[in-house]
């Protein structure tokens, strides 16, 4: 968002944002905002960089931390750290692709006279009427 200077008019881009503790409104002109072109091992491509300076948040990232652990997040600007932060609450882990083994399922076993014995069914006392 474009914020003009009161003193000298000059047009300044900015973010702005509202604090989530005192829901002061605060903002901060976007040249002093640092988007890093890689959090942990994971590089943030160009066309994310754009679309965070543009004010729009990059949604499911998948970040890979320097320890290796991994997660998909939302990124976005944040005006009081003056970087970028992950949306609180968007955080989950990568679900990991493993390749599954056919069930097997168990032959249905038919019943012979005299092999298997039959169970009666049971009966509902509160049913009959």
């Amino acid at each position: 968002m474009d914020i003009v200077d009161r003193e000298t008019g000059e047009i300044i881009p900015s973010y702005i944002s509202i604090d989530r503790k005192t829901n002061e409104i605060t903002d901060i002109p976007a040249s002093k905002v640092r988007i890093p072109e890689r959090i942990g091992k994971t590089e943030i491509t160009t066309q994310e960089r754009d679309m965070l300076r543009a004010g729009l948040p990059v949604r499911d990232k998948l970040i890979e931390r320097n320890d290796g652990r991994k997660f998909v997040t939302t990124l976005q600007v944040n005006v009081e750290q003056r970087g970028v932060e992950f949306v609180p609450g968007t955080g989950s882990r990568p679900v990991p692709h493993r390749r599954r083994k056919p069930k097997v399922t168990p032959r249905k076993v038919r019943r012979k006279a005299g092999k298997m014995p039959h169970r009666p069914r049971r009966s509902n006392a509160a049913t009959r009427g």
